[in-house]
């Protein structure tokens, strides 16, 4: 999950996770206005009133990894490391790193 905007440098790196790793990028709209502007993701849900930040205990995170049993595999916040931390996340919680 990506709770609000997603810079338009970090789409070509979420797309190619989404081909090469078992993963969805769902975006989490949470402004009724941000839908037409700000919806970049192939998945994107509203979140009027923070119910699933809230639920994926997000709420000074960006992004969270949610697995398919919605354990909550972990979380951070945009910058520098991002990628490699998602990266981290998905190799532990698809089993691929050993």
């Amino acid at each position: 999950l990506v709770f609000g905007k997603i810079p338009a440098m970090d789409l070509p790196r979420l797309r190619e996770m989404t081909l090469r790793m078992p993963v969805r990028v769902v975006q989490v709209l949470h402004q009724a206005g941000q839908a037409a502007a700000h919806a970049v993701a192939l998945e994107a849900v509203y979140d009027l009133e923070g119910h699933l930040r809230l639920a994926a205990q997000a709420q000074s995170l960006e992004w969270v990894l949610v697995r398919p049993d919605a354990y909550l595999a972990g979380g951070g916040c945009s910058g520098p490391k991002w990628r490699s931390q998602v990266t981290t996340l998905l190799m532990t919680a698809t089993g691929a790193n050993g």
